[in-house]
């Protein structure tokens, strides 16, 4: 876990980001992130400071950064004395926009998850900005989405 190196010792302020409300992928990528968030949510290792812990409050309209960034701009008010330190961004676009507005209010930078290795996030990783971005080879995907289709005999190639 990112977080803990740059802070021992919870509980971890974070914020929770989602993708478009009209991507069915937005929601699945987010409740598959809340399954592993939501018990540590419970258990208090991880709080919610702005209490923004629903796929609906956590939607970028559109996936559009200056979005993400006005959304940030906004949760960052309710942290007056706390720190924030821990962003989950569902990809790099929104990643970078959060960051940006992190930066822009004179906080430091959080761990800050993105998705989709756009080249950018991939040099902000590189520079410990960005905790991480994942590459997903769409040509391997391509070909085990064809072989799971032919498993269950929905197509034949």
């Amino acid at each position: 876990m990112g977080m803990a190196k740059k802070k021992a010792n919870g509980p971890y302020n974070i914020e929770l980001f989602a993708g478009s409300p009209d991507d069915a992928n937005a929601k699945v990528f987010f409740e598959g992130a809340m399954s592993v968030l939501k018990p540590k949510i419970d258990d208090g290792t991880l709080k919610v400071v702005t209490g923004q812990a629903t796929f609906e409050q956590a939607v970028t309209q559109g996936w559009k950064a200056e979005n993400a960034q006005n959304r940030m701009d906004t949760l960052l008010q309710s942290y007056k004395s706390a720190e924030l330190d821990g962003v989950l961004s569902p990809n790099d676009t929104l990643a970078r926009a959060i960051i940006t507005s992190v930066k822009a209010a004179g906080k430091p930078i959080p761990v800050v998850t993105g998705q989709d290795a756009e080249i950018a996030s991939v040099k902000l990783v590189a520079d410990g900005v960005q905790q991480s971005t994942i590459f997903k080879d769409t040509r391997k995907m391509a070909e085990q989405a064809a072989r799971a289709a032919q498993a269950l005999s929905l197509i034949h190639i």
